[in-house]
């Protein structure tokens, strides 16, 4: 008697633990289940970043019906912008912009860092343009902005990028120079463009510490709305903006051909520029023996991060050889 109520006892302790653990796995799985959703929802995006940034090495074709650069038709002839790109070249094409001060009015800013603008900042540097019976040229490190947007014309855009490898390479070696790494290092060790990648690699955000953005072209020509920072829309918005408005963007390699193409297409600003030596007037240029070049398996890992910059500049160009045909423009490779 007393056996079969021991035998009782344990079967209902048994069935009521075999309960509880069912409950409690019912319990972990809903608990769990966000995050599983989360991990995988995570994944998903990774799989769509890698497929997007895949893209940015494609070569755009000429079935997508690309035309020329030109000048948009309801620009203000008085105004060209140089909305100018970091590290690519800039300080040149403004040094040679300096002497032709009997052309155009040329406006030079000191503000370096301040590139993108809130609602207020946007209108009030829209208005703070001057109406003038003069030619201007107007520059800053500045993302596009739509002055159609704030009721007044939009100017002449102009601009000139270059590789993005290239770019990101000189723009570390050049905060290098004036102490800006060393200073983020704060006593350690110094270090090349590649140690820094290679320390950094965890990081799934643009490159910690290595002073490059593997978005920066595409929020560069799409502008100041928070939703350029979503390539989906940024990609796009950066096209149309750079299809639309843009007179030229050219390229830090082909400089000699950017500033023939910037005669040809606007000459009552730019006439005798192509007959320019663009090797005697580099400005800010740091020698190639200080720039300490990665290995290829870097260089590659680099590229793949930069992957969104290189289908905007895939994209530019394709555009620019385009409109260099159009022109009568032979490709000589000089870079700056």
């Amino acid at each position: 008697m007393l056996a079969s109520k021991v035998y009782f006892v344990f079967c209902s302790v048994f069935v009521i633990s075999i309960v509880a653990f069912f409950v409690l796995m019912a319990d972990r799985k809903l608990i769990n289940e966000p995050s599983i959703f989360r991990r995988e929802k995570a994944r998903k995006l990774n799989e769509l970043e890698l497929n997007v940034l895949n893209s940015g090495f494609k070569k755009h074709t000429v079935e997508e019906r690309m035309t020329p650069f030109k000048i948009y038709s309801e620009a203000n002839r008085k105004l060209v912008f140089y909305n100018r790109m970091p590290k690519c070249g800039s300080r040149t094409m403004l040094t040679l912009f300096q002497k032709r001060n009997h052309v155009f009015e040329l406006t030079e800013t000191d503000i370096f860092d301040e590139r993108q603008l809130n609602e207020k900042e946007l209108y009030e540097y829209v208005h703070s343009f001057k109406k003038s019976s003069k030619k201007q040229l107007r520059e800053r490190h500045l993302h596009f902005v739509n002055f159609e947007r704030y009721g007044l014309k939009q100017p002449i855009y102009i601009n000139l990028i270059r590789e993005p490898f290239e770019q990101a390479l000189s723009r570390y070696y050049y905060h290098f120079e004036r102490g800006l790494v060393k200073k983020q290092l704060k006593g350690r060790k110094i270090q090349t463009f590649e140690e820094c990648v290679v320390n950094n690699l965890n990081s799934s955000l643009p490159i910690k510490g290595c002073v490059f953005s593997s978005r920066e072209y595409v929020l560069w020509f799409c502008g100041h709305d928070e939703a350029c920072s979503y390539m989906d829309y940024g990609l796009a918005k950066a096209k149309r903006n750079i299809e639309k408005y843009y007179m030229l963007i050219g390229l830090t390699e082909e400089y000699a051909e950017t500033l023939q193409a910037l005669e040809l297409m606007l000459p009552s600003y730019f006439k005798g520029m192509g007959k320019i030596d663009t090797n005697a007037t580099k400005k800010h240029k740091i020698p190639s023996s200080k720039k300490i070049r990665p290995s290829e398996k870097i260089i590659q890992l680099i590229k793949i991060r930069l992957g969104y910059n290189y289908e905007i500049y895939n994209f530019v160009k394709q555009k620019f050889h385009i409109t260099l045909k159009s022109l009568g423009i032979y490709y000589t490779k000089n870079s700056i």
